[in-house]
C-alpha cells in the first residue's frame, strides 16, 4: 500500500508509553423497574468498525492541530465533543485502518455465506470458527489503536475519536427515537427509550403487542439507519416481555424473536453461573427469574424465597447445594482466603492427601467462636457432615441476599422484609462438635417422648406405654424413608460406578450425591443406636 510503519521496539521490547486514557462508550441511565410492556433492543452491527470505514479514521488521516486550517472544510471531519480531532474525509484519501477493516468485513460476509451452503458438517465447524476469528480480528482493531501502554503502534487519537462518534449516534438515536415515534406523529403511543449501552438501545412503543413491537423496532432501526453515513447500519435484534432492569450493564429478561414463543431467559451481569457463589443461589435466582418472567408470578417469587430461607435456617438444605470451590493458584497462598485457609489445615491433618497448587479446594463455611473471621471457618465438606459440624447459615443468608437484592428492590418496595421477620426466627439445628466451650460439655440425656433431662435413656417416667408406642412407631417409619433414600443414592451410585455388585469407591466430592449418601447414612447409624436404647432388633 506504500506505506511505512514505524517501530516502537527497543532491543525486541515494546517501547514505554504513556498511560494516556480516554472516554469509553456511552451508557445511558437506565429507567430501572418491571417493565411488563415489550421492549425492542436495536442494535448497531459491528458499530466501532463501522464507524472506522464511514469517517475514514486512521493513523494516515489524522490532521495535526497545525494543519487544520491548510485544508477545505468540506474535506475535512471533525470529531464531535472533541472538535480539535480532525480526519481526512474519504474521498481526499482513503486511510489504511478503513481499507484493512473493510477486507476483514468482506471476508467475514464471505465465510458466513459460503457457511450456508456448506452440507459437510466438519467443514461447517471449520468456516464458523473462520468467521468468529474474523470477527473478533475486526472489532480488535480499535482497541490496538487504544492500547497506549504496551501497544505495539497505539494512537489515542484514532481511539478517542472512535468512542466520540459512537456516544453521539447513541445519543442521537434516542432523541430522533423519541422524536419521531410520537402520538403526534400518527402512532398509538410516545415511545420511550429504557436504556441505552454503546451500540444498542431499548425502547418501549408503549404497545402490549410483540408483533407490533417487532414491527415497529424493525421500521425504528430502518428510520435510524437512512440518516447514518454507510456502513453504519442500525438492526432489530429481539424483544423482552416482561423486563428487570436493575443499573447499567445488569438486567434480565424473557427473549422474544418470534412473538409466538419465547426464546430464553436472557441475563447480563447477574450472578446465576459464577463459581464464587454456591449452587443454593444460582438455583434460586433461577427459580425467581422463571417465576418473575415465565409465570409473572411476584407472590410465588416471594414465597418461594421465604421458604428457601426457611430451608436454609432449619438446616434442611441440601449440603452440596452450599459447596464453594476455587482453584488454589501458587499466587494464593500469600493471601488470606477461604480456600487458601482450609489447603493449609488439610495438609496439617494429612500431608499426603492436602491439595496441591492447581487443585480446585471445595469448602463450607461453619459457625465458630465470636469474632473469627470467615477464612478461618472455612472447613472440607465431608469433615463437616462425619463431625457434625454447624453450618453457618447466616453467611450463606448473606449470600442469597446480595444477590437476589438487586432484583427485588425493582420490584417490591420493602425487599429487606425477605430476609427478616417469622420465617427467619427459627431455632437453628446442628451443633459444633468442634468448638472450643463444646470440649468441657458433656450432652444431657432427654427422653425421646416429651424431651425431658432424664438420667436413664430412653423414656421418662412420666410417658405411658401408649406414649412411648408413638414414639417408637415414628422412628421406625422416619428410619424406613432414610433406607428408601439411602438405597436410592446407592443405586445412583453403583450405576455411575459401572457396578450393582461391588463396594462403592467412588470418593468425586464434586458429585452432589456424595455428601446426600454421606450424611444420610450417618443418620441411619444413628437411628440404630436409637433403637438399641429401646432394645429393639432392627436390620436395615
Amino acid at each position: 500500500m506504500g506505506y511505512v510503519i514505524p517501530s516502537l521496539t527497543i532491543g525486541g521490547k515494546i517501547a514505554s508509553q504513556d498511560n494516556t486514557s480516554y472516554e469509553g462508550g456511552a451508557v445511558l441511565d437506565p429507567i430501572k423497574g418491571y417493565h411488563q410492556h415489550p421492549v425492542a433492543v436495536l442494535d448497531f452491527q459491528s458499530l466501532y468498525p463501522s464507524i472506522m470505514i464511514a469517517h475514514n479514521l486512521c493513523y494516515s488521516t489524522l490532521i495535526p492541530p497545525t494543519d487544520v486550517n491548510c485544508y477545505p472544510p468540506e474535506q475535512v471531519t471533525r470529531v464531535p465533543g472533541n472538535e480539535h480531532l480532525c480526519f481526512i474525509k474519504s474521498d481526499v484519501r482513503k486511510g489504511v485502518l478503513p481499507i484493512i477493516v473493510e477486507e476483514l468485513i468482506n471476508a467475514r460476509k464471505k465465510a458466513k455465506q459460503e457457511m450456508k451452503m456448506c452440507q459437510d458438517p466438519m467443514l461447517k465447524s471449520v468456516l464458523d470458527g473462520r468467521q468468529l476469528a474474523l470477527k473478533i480480528t475486526t472489532n480488535s482493531v480499535y482497541g490496538y489503536t487504544g492500547a497506549s501502554s504496551g501497544g505495539f503502534l497505539p494512537c489515542v487519537e484514532v481511539a478517542t475519536a472512535i468512542t466520540s462518534f459512537g456516544r453521539y449516534m447513541i445519543v442521537e438515536t434516542r432523541n430522533s427515537i423519541e422524536e419521531h415515534f410520537t402520538s403526534s406523529n400518527g402512532y398509538e403511543f410516545n415511545a420511550k427509550v429504557v436504556y441505552g449501552d454503546t451500540d444498542s438501545v431499548m425502547i418501549k412503543f408503549g404497545t402490549m403487542d410483540i408483533q407490533r413491537s417487532i414491527d415497529l423496532g424493525v421500521e425504528a432501526a430502518e428510520y435510524i439507519t437512512s440518516k447514518l453515513i454507510r456502513p453504519i447500519t442500525l438492526v432489530f435484534e429481539k424483544v423482552y416481555l416482561p423486563l428487570i432492569l436493575m443499573t447499567k450493564k445488569r438486567y434480565a429478561g424473557l427473549l422474544y424473536t418470534n412473538p409466538n414463543q419465547y426464546d430464553k431467559i436472557d441475563c447480563k451481569g447477574i450472578e446465576i453461573v459464577r463459581r464464587d457463589y454456591c449452587l443454593l443461589v444460582q438455583q434460586m435466582m433461577e427459580r425467581v427469574l422463571h417465576l418473575l418472567l415465565v409465570e409473572l408470578n411476584l407472590n410465588g417469587a416471594i414465597e418461594y424465597i421465604k421458604g428457601r430461607i426457611t430451608e436454609l435456617l432449619k438446616n434442611e438444605i441440601d449440603i452440596s447445594l452450599l459447596v464453594v470451590t476455587k482453584s488454589l493458584g501458587k499466587i494464593d497462598y500469600d493471601m488470606r482466603l477461604p480456600h487458601v485457609e482450609l489447603a493449609k489445615k488439610l495438609k496439617q491433618r494429612d500431608p499426603g492427601k492436602a491439595p496441591a497448587v492447581g487443585d480446585r479446594v471445595s469448602y463450607l463455611i461453619v459457625k465458630g467462636m465470636k469474632d473469627q473471621k470467615q477464612f478461618e471457618r472455612a472447613e472440607e465438606p465431608l469433615y463437616v457432615v462425619e463431625n457434625n459440624l454447624a453450618i453457618d447459615t447466616n453467611h450463606y443468608l448473606d449470600a442469597i441476599k446480595t444477590s437476589l437484592f438487586r432484583v427485588l428492590e425493582v420490584i417490591t418496595p420493602n425487599p429487606e422484609s425477605l430476609f427478616s421477620g417469622d420465617h427467619t426466627r427459627i431455632s437453628l439445628g446442628g451443633s459444633s462438635s468442634d468448638s472450643a466451650l463444646s470440649k468441657f460439655m458433656k450432652k444431657a440425656e432427654r427422653c425421646l417422648g416429651c424431651k425431658a433431662v432424664i438420667k436413664k435413656p430412653p423414656f421418662c417416667d412420666h410417658c405411658n406405654d401408649y406414649k412411648r408406642k408413638q414414639v417408637i412407631l415414628q422412628k421406625l417409619n422416619e428410619s424406613r424413608a432414610k433406607e428408601v433414600d439411602y438405597f436410592q443414592l446407592w443405586s445412583q451410585c453403583q450405576r455411575c460406578q459401572g457396578s450393582l455388585h461391588q463396594e462403592i469407591i467412588c470418593d468425586n466430592r464434586d458429585c452432589p450425591i456424595f455428601y446426600k449418601r454421606v450424611r444420610t447414612g450417618k443418620v441411619l447409624s444413628h437411628m440404630e443406636g436409637v433403637y438399641k436404647s429401646l432394645h429393639i432388633e432392627y436390620t436395615p
